[in-house]
């Protein structure tokens, strides 16, 4: 069941795992729109289960969702980078 989970990390790198909770977390919150912020968790929550559910063990099938990992990605790093300009000034 958890293939795909412990597989993320060949797809989006080592550290990526570590930051992928905190990344939707901040995504969530930082959107105007929470219900297409809802929307994109879900979307990548369901493929996940999806393919950890299908009897295929092939770690790049749920790359279909991987514009929206990047996209989570972006909003913590967008994120980190404003609290760090808040903490320099």
């Amino acid at each position: 069941f958890w293939y795909h989970f412990t597989h993320f990390h060949e797809i989006y790198g080592t550290l990526a795992a570590f930051f992928v909770i905190p990344a939707f977390y901040i995504m969530l919150k930082k959107c105007n729109d929470k219900k297409l912020a809802y929307s994109l968790i879900s979307m990548v929550v369901v493929v996940y289960l999806f393919f950890s559910m299908a009897s295929t063990n092939m770690p790049a099938f749920p790359i279909i969702v991987s514009m929206l990992i990047f996209i989570a990605f972006a909003a913590f790093a967008t994120n980190l980078l404003e609290y760090i300009n808040q903490f320099i000034s």
